[in-house]
């Protein structure tokens, strides 16, 4: 990092004080002309960006039922990781409905540990089949 040349300064009263001359910033002044109009016309484009994405995912959760358990729990826990749980409570509750519905009493269907682990704790953590 350089440092700026040091040169002094009078002012009228005569005190001299000292004054650096420091090279241009590397970052412009990108942040001093800042445009609030085309901000808020991003903002927007944000938002309507956003809501396509979530009516996606819902359409996809509710898709969902008709695909095999692992494929339902993967989705489930992919919105809950991903932390957008709260934009899709309804549609998750139901394919964790329809999970306990049809999956609870099939015994002879054959599971691994894992999808049964994932199972179990989806249906614990969101109480679902009471």
């Amino acid at each position: 990092m350089s440092s700026g040349q040091v040169s002094q300064v009078s002012d009228k009263d005569g005190v001299v004080r000292p004054t650096a001359e420091f090279p241009p910033d590397i970052w412009g002044d990108c942040f001093l002309n800042y445009n609030y109009e085309e901000d808020k016309i991003d903002h927007v484009r944000r938002e309507e960006e956003i809501e396509e994405l979530k009516e996606q995912v819902r359409m996809e959760l509710q898709s969902i039922v008709n695909n095999p358990l692992s494929k339902q729990n993967n989705l489930v826990d992919i919105v809950e990781r991903l932390g957008v749980e709260r934009h899709f409570k309804t549609e998750i509750k139901h394919v964790l409905q329809h999970i306990y519905d049809t999956y609870y009493h099939d015994i002879d269907h054959p599971y691994d540990l894992c999808m049964t682990a994932l199972s179990f704790r989806l249906l614990r953590q969101h109480g679902s089949g009471k």
